[in-house]
C-alpha cells in the first residue's frame, strides 16, 4: 500500500473517530447533492458511509460500458459510463486514489466544469479541516468547498527569512479572503514536520507534494491561484537545477489550468540555461499574472533575457506588511517565549554562508575586532543564531576569552518572537538577509556583512549604504569600526529616516494583486 493510499485510509478513520460519517462530513463542508466517479474499494467505502442527507445525483465509472447495478448496504446503485454524465454543474467526487489526474482530464473532456471536480482525499482532508477548527480558541475560517483556494509555493518552512515571507502570505491572503483554503507545499525535507507542528497553523499542508502520486495533483485544478514566495530559485546555479525545476513544474501547472500564477518580490539570475530551457521559461514566465524582482539587476535581466511584459519592480514582501496578525496564522494562541535582552544591547547574526566567500580564520578575526568595539563602548554583545547557523556562532564563541558580556541565543525562534527580539536591540549586526529585512521593519539600524547584491540594494533603499560591507570585496575591519561610532552615535537620526523610507515603501502593496484573483 502506497503512503498516498494509507493517508487516505487513516484520514478515514481518524473521521470516523471524532463520530463523523462521510454523509456527515461532506454535509459539514456545503455538499448535499453529489456525483461519484469510481466504484471500486474507495467508491463502496464512500457508497456504504453516506447518511440520507446527502443526495447522490449520479455514479459514474469509465470501466462501465452500458450501465450496471451494483447493491449496497441494501440499497441499489446504477452506475453509468462517463459519456452519459449530466448534471455537470454539481460537485463530482472522484475515488480512485492513484489515477486522479486521468480521470480529471477525461472528466473535463467530457465539458465537466474545473471547479466541480474534487478527489475523495482533499474531500476528506477539507472535512477534517473543518473539524479541527471546531476546537480551536480562535476564530477561524469557515471550510466549504466554495472557499477561494490558493497555493503557496517557494517557502522552506525550517528556514526564518522564509517562514517570514510564509506567515505574511497567509497573513495577506487572510485579509482579502477570511474564509481562504490556503494550501502549502513544502520544499523542506518532510521529516521536519509532524502532526503537532501541522495543526498549529491556519493552512493545510501537502507532504506529499513531491512524490510520484501525490495530493498535489488533487488540488491543483480547483485552485484560484498560486502564490510563489521563493527568495532566490531561479538562477543557473549547477546545484540548484531542483530549485529550477520545482519552479518550472509550478509555472506548468498554471499553464496547464489557466491558473494565475503570482510570483512575489524575489531575486533572479543568472540565466545561463540551455536553449531549449530558455524557450520553455520565456513562454512560462510570460503566462504568470506578475513577476515581482526586488532588485532592479533581477529586473532588468528578466526584461532583457525573455522580453517580458509582465515584471515589476518591488521591495521584499515582508517590508510591505504593516502589521502581521497571528491570529491569521496560527490554529490557536501562541504565547511568544523570547530570552530577556539586557539595555544597551547589540546583535551579532552571522551566515554560514559568509565561509564561501572568506576564510573561516578571516571571519573569526573580524567578529573578534567587532566584539572588542563594542565591549569599548560598554555593548552587551548577544550572538543570534537566526538560520542553520550554529557552527559559525559557536566558532565566534569559541575564539573569544572573555564570555562573561557575550551570550548565544540559540533557541528556535519562529518569526513572530524573532522581531520582538529583534527590537531589543539598539543596533544590529547581520549576515543574514532576512533579519536585516526584520531590523528596518522596526526601524532598528544595522551593519550589514553581506555576499550578493541584495543587501546592497536594500540598505540603498533606506538611505543607508554607508553601513553595507560586501565580503566579496577586500574587507577593512577598521572601516566596519568606524561604522560601529558612527551608527551608535546617530541611531536617532537613523531610526527616524528608516521609519521615513518604510513608510513610503508601505504605500504600495505587492499583494494587492491578490485582489484581482
Amino acid at each position: 500500500m502506497s503512503d498516498y493510499v494509507f493517508e487516505l485510509y487513516r484520514n478515514i478513520a481518524l473521521l470516523q473517530s471524532y463520530g463523523f460519517s462521510l454523509g456527515d462530513a461532506l454535509e459539514s463542508i456545503g455538499i448535499k447533492n453529489v456525483n461519484i466517479f469510481g466504484i471500486g474499494e474507495m467508491g463502496r467505502i464512500l457508497l456504504g458511509n453516506i447518511n440520507n442527507k446527502i443526495h447522490i445525483c449520479g455514479l459514474y465509472d469509465s470501466a462501465v460500458k452500458d450501465e450496471k447495478k451494483i447493491q449496497i448496504n441494501n440499497n441499489s446503485y446504477t452506475v453509468l459510463p462517463t459519456k452519459k454524465i449530466d448534471n455537470s454543474n454539481i460537485v463530482m467526487i472522484v475515488t480512485p486514489v492513484n489515477c486522479y489526474k486521468e480521470i480529471l482530464d477525461e472528466l473535463l473532456q467530457n465539458g465537466y466544469e474545473r471547479k466541480k471536480i474534487f478527489s475523495l482525499n482533499i474531500i476528506i482532508k477539507l472535512c477534517l479541516e473543518k473539524i479541527r477548527q471546531q476546537h480551536n480558541e480562535l476564530k477561524q475560517i469557515s471550510v466549504s468547498i466554495t472557499n477561494k483556494q490558493f497555493l503557496i509555493t517557494g517557502a522552506q518552512f525550517n528556514n526564518k527569512g522564509a517562514q517570514s515571507m510564509l506567515f505574511i502570505t497567509v497573513d495577506e491572503i487572510r485579509k482579502r479572503y477570511e474564509n481562504a483554503i490556503i494550501w502549502y507545499y513544502p520544499l523542506d525535507n518532510e521529516k521536519y514536520y509532524s502532526k503537532n507542528i501541522t495543526d498549529r497553523y491556519n493552512f493545510l499542508f501537502l507532504l506529499d507534494g513531491d512524490a510520484k502520486v501525490s495530493s498535489l495533483s488533487d488540488v491543483e485544478a480547483n485552485l484560484d491561484g498560486i502564490i510563489d514566495i521563493s527568495g532566490y530559485a531561479l538562477a543557473s546555479f549547477p546545484k540548484w537545477q531542483w530549485n529550477v525545476d520545482m519552479y518550472i513544474k509550478m509555472l506548468k501547472i498554471s499553464y496547464t489550468y489557466n491558473l494565475p500564477m503570482c510570483i512575489m518580490p524575489q531575486s533572479f539570475g543568472p540565466f545561463d540555461f540551455n536553449p531549449y530551457l530558455q524557450a520553455e521559461l520565456r513562454m512560462l514566465l510570460s503566462n504568470a499574472k506578475v513577476i515581482f524582482a526586488r532588485e532592479k539587476e533581477g529586473y532588468e535581466l528578466l526584461k532583457q533575457k525573455y522580453d517580458l511584459k509582465n515584471v515589476e519592480l518591488s521591495p521584499d514582501l515582508v517590508l510591505q506588511n504593516r502589521l502581521l496578525n497571528k491570529q491569521n496564522v496560527y490554529m490557536k494562541n501562541i504565547v511568544d517565549e523570547i530570552p530577556d535582552i539586557k539595555e544597551n544591547a547589540v546583535a551579532i547574526i552571522p551566515n554560514i554562508n559568509n565561509y564561501e566567500f572568506m576564510s573561516p580564520e578571516k571571519m573569526i578575526n573580524m567578529y573578534k575586532h567587532i566584539i572588542k568595539k563594542l565591549r569599548e563602548k560598554g555593548k552587551i554583545v548577544y550572538i543570534l543564531l537566526f538560520d542553520k547557523d550554529k557552527k559559525c556562532c559557536d566558532d565566534i564563541v569559541n575564539n573569544i576569552q572573555n564570555k562573561s558580556d557575550v551570550e548565544i541565543i540559540s533557541k528556535e525562534l519562529d518569526c513572530f518572537e524573532y522581531c520582538n527580539i529583534i527590537d531589543k536591540f539598539d543596533f544590529i549586526i547581520a549576515s543574514r538577509y532576512h533579519s536585516i529585512i526584520h531590523a528596518y521593519r522596526l526601524a532598528v539600524p544595522v551593519i550589514a556583512i553581506g555576499w550578493a547584491e541584495k543587501y546592497l540594494e536594500l540598505l540603498k533603499m533606506f538611505e543607508q549604504s554607508k553601513y553595507n560591507f560586501d565580503i566579496r570585496d577586500e574587507l577593512v575591519i577598521n572601516e566596519v569600526l568606524e561604522a560601529i561610532d558612527d551608527i551608535d552615535n546617530n541611531l536617532t537620526q537613523n531610526q527616524i529616516l528608516i521609519n521615513k523610507k518604510l513608510s513610503e515603501i508601505q504605500k504600495n502593496n505587492c499583494f494587492d494583486i491578490l485582489n484581482e484573483l
